[in-house]
């Protein structure tokens, strides 16, 4: 490969993790919608956080399309971190899309007018907010580019997917007592869900990070 193709490559990679920075902080907004959107009950900050994961969809295909074009001679360590690249991508692409179900699933409770229960709606705001800090904690290696967010990440994330499956088998245990409507128990499981796959995005976004920013 010669010295100018090696320039457009590294041109490409700079490109890609500003790129890939940008789609990262956008989806911590508008997770934090989607969060005030359920906290407050405003229809309009559930509406925003879509619109934004609508545009993510674009973005990831316009980011993976300019790196594909710039890598095509690429080889070596240049490929590893392309794949890397185009993995994390679409990694934050699906953040978007999970937020996104996750707004859904708040608009139809709104709409039907059904209430989670006092302690099971302090559930989702306070696992809510434990996801926001790994993502949170994730962007921030990404945009400083410093160390190896793997293993801190990982490990958090294990911590909030442990959480979330303890609530989600105590709330199907509630379910089966009859303590719960069965309605308004599907949407709660539904949202935990939607959080469960958030935080296995974020997760593999940070093992996949070194690659790129090597």
């Amino acid at each position: 490969m010669g010295e100018g193709e090696g320039g457009k490559i590294q041109d490409s990679m700079e490109r890609a993790r500003g790129g890939i920075c940008a789609m990262a902080e956008s989806a911590e907004e508008m997770f934090r919608l989607a969060g005030d959107g359920f906290a407050r009950f405003r229809m309009e900050s559930l509406q925003a956080a879509k619109g934004r994961g609508n545009a993510m969809g674009s973005e990831a295909v316009r980011l993976t399309a300019a790196l594909v074009e710039g890598h095509e001679k690429g080889a070596g360590e240049e490929s590893r971190a392309l794949r890397a690249s185009i993995g994390v991508i679409h990694q934050i692409k699906l953040i978007g899309d999970s937020i996104i179900d996750f707004c859904d699933t708040v608009l139809v409770q709104m709409r039907e007018g059904l209430l989670l229960s006092d302690a099971a709606f302090e559930e989702i705001i306070t696992l809510h907010g434990k996801v926001v800090s790994i993502m949170q904690e994730s962007i921030r290696c990404i945009r400083e580019d410093k160390g190896d967010p793997a293993q801190s990440i990982g490990q958090k994330g294990l911590e909030v997917q442990r959480l979330l499956d303890n609530s989600r088998a105590e709330h199907e245990k509630r379910l089966i007592s009859g303590a719960c409507e069965v309605r308004s128990s599907v949407l709660f499981m539904d949202m935990i869900e939607a959080l469960n796959r958030i935080t296995g995005h974020v997760v593999r976004i940070a093992k996949a990070w070194p690659a790129i920013g090597a």
